[in-house]
């Protein structure tokens, strides 16, 4: 479990790698170029690092306080009733680059920057989960196969005090709670990943504000 976690941190600190070549718009910001609006078109870089290759929603925002301005921000459902359907987006991280709705527009890069750095190889966390599952399946099984054993011992053991048998419950009680603790964290964990790595689906085509190459 806790090798699962620090793999899962390593992961996303991986993906958080900024890439040198692509140029920082106002300390916070990435430019979306070849896009058919007036304004300019910014994604913030730290969301634009957590894209990858599921769709996640995103909505068209005009700023007030930058002049010129729209700004492409991560929708949450809290958002439905505030932000207009044709305001939302899919957006796919490309190559120094980015899927909208399955267009891909590059991003403003430096003059002469250097080839971008590789893409780290994705583990498949979905597999570790199972895998974990597993492991913890089988432990719950042979520990209750244990637990009776040992019940059964303590309870008719002629020897034994009321206070030796319920320390022993005790001990008992604590190895199945370690056990049920072990799970509702991977439970949450893989609830977790599911959300995160949950692909939306583009439903409906290019409208008038962007341009771009079909992917």
């Amino acid at each position: 479990m806790e090798e699962l976690k620090e793999r899962q941190s390593s992961e996303h600190s991986l993906r958080e790698v900024n890439d040198p070549g692509i140029q920082v718009i106002d300390t916070y910001y990435y430019q979306v170029e070849g896009v058919r609006m007036k304004e300019r078109l910014l994604i913030f870089a730290a969301d634009y690092q957590h894209l990858d290759q599921t769709g996640k929603l995103f909505y068209l925002h005009k700023d007030k306080y930058k002049a010129n301005c729209c700004i492409l921000k991560k929708y949450d459902a809290i958002l439905h009733a505030k932000v207009p359907r044709n305001k939302i987006y899919t957006l796919k991280k490309g190559l120094r680059s980015i899927y909208i709705n399955n267009y891909e527009y590059h991003l403003m890069c430096y003059e002469d920057c250097p080839p971008p750095p590789p893409e780290p190889e994705p583990e498949d966390f979905g597999a570790k989960y199972k895998s974990v599952a597993e492991a913890l399946d089988r432990v719950e099984k042979d520990w209750s196969g244990l637990l009776d054993a040992e019940t059964e011992y303590y309870e008719k053991h002629l020897f034994l005090s009321e206070k030796q048998r319920a320390s022993m419950r005790r001990m008992l009680r604590h190895q199945k709670n370690t056990i049920d603790r072990y799970k509702n964290d991977l439970n949450e964990m893989a609830d977790a990943y599911r959300k995160e790595n949950q692909e939306y689906k583009v439903e409906r085509s290019e409208n008038d504000l962007f341009s771009g190459t079909e992917r």
